[in-house]
């Protein structure tokens, strides 16, 4: 029986919901940095071939 509440409860213990919004928080600051980075590189580029 306390098998099948457990599958049933699906909310993570509190520590567990911690660590996941601390990734996901990780993950969101990453990608922008990665982002920022592609756009600046693209920037960069079409700036040397003006001047090229």
């Amino acid at each position: 029986m306390k098998l099948h509440s457990k599958i049933l409860d699906l909310s993570l213990p509190k520590n567990d919901q911690d660590i996941l919004v601390r990734i996901l928080e990780y993950a969101l600051i990453i990608s922008i940095i990665i982002i920022a980075i592609i756009a600046e590189t693209s920037i960069l580029k079409d700036q040397i071939a003006v001047i090229i």
